[in-house]
């Protein structure tokens, strides 16, 4: 169950790269969303709305500003590494990447 008193994300099941994801204030008002229809159509999770910290990195394009999300995953049920991405409040397919691994 949802409390409706603070802001939190509405993510589908399954889904990738900000892809269906909504986010509601505490007011339960559509502040920003990513309407993939592929995704936006599954059932949703719901979590607290988190905000990312703003960091500044290097690309070939140029300094670029944006939100940084830290993401883990697993290959074969076993923690295999960690990965960087810098986008927009939704982290989307155009966010800059940052992959890290371990070796198996």
């Amino acid at each position: 169950m949802r409390n409706t008193n603070q802001t939190y994300v509405a993510k589908p099941l399954w889904g990738r790269e900000g892809g269906g994801i909504s986010i509601f204030d505490n007011q339960q008002t559509l502040i920003d969303e990513d309407r993939t229809t592929y995704y936006y159509q599954q059932k949703r999770i719901y979590q607290q709305y988190q905000e990312m910290p703003e960091t500044t990195i290097s690309t070939w394009n140029g300094d670029y500003t944006g939100k940084l999300l830290i993401g883990s995953f697993l290959i074969n049920g076993k923690p295999s590494g960690l990965f960087l991405r810098v986008g927009e409040r939704i982290t989307g397919n155009l966010s800059m990447f940052f992959g890290i691994t371990t070796t198996l």
